[in-house]
């Protein structure tokens, strides 16, 4: 059975960002082939201006706003733990895992594990909320230390979010790049001056070669990196931001089917919908999004740990065995005193959400489909982003 964790990390909750609008200038694109492994000569393109936005978008990752870790398929997560909440659209089978930590107690008002399907569950916890499922459930040493419960039934359309988050994907991939990109001796730069919004472009094979991904743009910017390619990822790779920081970072992958993410500490959010992400060793100090999910991948509230994202262990082969991190203690918790089962973390989630600024699509474009009232997302007058609640 897992500990209780007690954390003094604030809820998980988007907060939309009004910013002024952006003028749009029009301008030729020269974008330098991007490639990727020691050794490659020094790639480079001319920064341009800032994609227009007429406001920032009130849910710039759709339905996986409120959420930590949301796939639309299965996921099959052990070792490990999304600080936040977590939405599964098929089968969920969870191990030694533990959801919610860092969220508010909410007395049984919210649900912050959301499947759609079949749950499976052995071993952990669901920290600070409910547990829904809309098939059949087998929960076995499961807790649910400030008084949630579980319950079948159906808070959230996934057929839809699933549209919405390929379509979202797929509008971002389509802004003008403006950013500075270089690759050398695997190493990715990326440096923006933009105070507004910084939007790069680069290859599949320039981030999976890459053994550190360095991020310079200004602290009150936001940063979209659209990465290309039908697979990739990030293995064995260092991240440093410079000025910006992890909430305000999103790495896009519009057309990955497949994605790898391996002994990392990522700084920002992933948005790879349509991508079956294996997370085997690692943490994302940020929302994670994918069609599908195995290993965990530990998700963290990026407060806890001082910022230092695990000073860029990822957790690799620590286990969180008693050692609090070396220190940082997560919270203080080490972990909920989990060892993690010496699985280095299988890849561990912090519920840093994606705040950044960016354009709603220029079209009528997909809404959230669980903006509604009674369901933890908004009153009968106005819509919010927070971790949805009880019909």
């Amino acid at each position: 059975m897992l500990a209780t964790r007690r954390s003094s990390t604030t809820m998980l909750q988007y907060r939309a960002r009004r910013r002024p609008p952006l003028i749009l200038l029009t301008g030729a694109l020269a974008l330098a082939s991007v490639a990727a492994g020691a050794g490659s000569a020094h790639a480079a393109h001319k920064p341009q201006t800032a994609p227009a936005a007429t406001a920032c978008s009130t849910t710039p990752l759709g339905a996986a706003t409120p959420f930590n870790v949301f796939v639309t398929g299965d996921a099959s997560l052990q070792g490990s733990d999304s600080q936040g909440a977590l939405a599964v659209g098929g089968n969920a089978t969870l191990r030694d895992y533990s959801v919610g930590a860092t969220l508010p107690t909410s007395n049984g008002t919210r649900d912050a594990l959301v499947v759609g399907g079949n749950l499976t569950f052995t071993n952990g916890a669901v920290q600070n909320g409910n547990a829904v499922y809309g098939g059949t459930s087998a929960l076995t040493n499961v807790t649910f230390p400030q008084g949630g419960s579980a319950r079948q039934g159906s808070v959230l359309d996934f057929g839809t979010a699933a549209t919405q988050l390929v379509s979202l994907s797929t509008y971002y991939a389509t802004l003008t790049p403006n950013g500075t990109t270089s690759v050398q001796n695997g190493a990715l730069t990326l440096s923006g001056s933009s105070t507004t919004l910084n939007v790069f472009t680069v290859t599949g094979a320039a981030v999976a070669g890459a053994r550190s991904v360095t991020i310079n743009a200004p602290a009150s910017s936001t940063v979209l990196v659209n990465i290309n390619g039908t697979t990739g990822g990030f293995t064995n790779a260092n991240f440093t931001l410079n000025g910006v920081d992890a909430s305000h970072v999103l790495y896009n992958f519009p057309q990955a089917t497949t994605l790898t993410l391996q002994n990392v500490a990522i700084q920002g959010s992933i948005l790879a919908p349509s991508a079956a992400i294996n997370f085997t060793a690692g943490v994302i100090n940020g929302t994670l999004v994918g069609a599908s999910l195995n290993g965990g991948g530990q998700s963290n509230s990026g407060q806890a740990n001082s910022g230092q994202a695990n000073s860029g262990q990822a957790n690799s082969g620590q286990a969180n065995s008693g050692q609090a991190n070396s220190g940082q203690a997560n919270s203080g918790q080490a972990n909920s005193g989990q060892a993690n089962s010496g699985q280095a973390n299988s890849g561990q989630s912090n519920t840093q959400p994606f705040t950044g600024c960016l354009p709603a699509p220029t079209q009528s474009g997909p809404s959230s489909p669980d903006c509604k009232p009674g369901n933890g997302y908004g009153d009968k007058n106005h819509c919010h982003s927070g971790p949805p609640g009880r019909r």
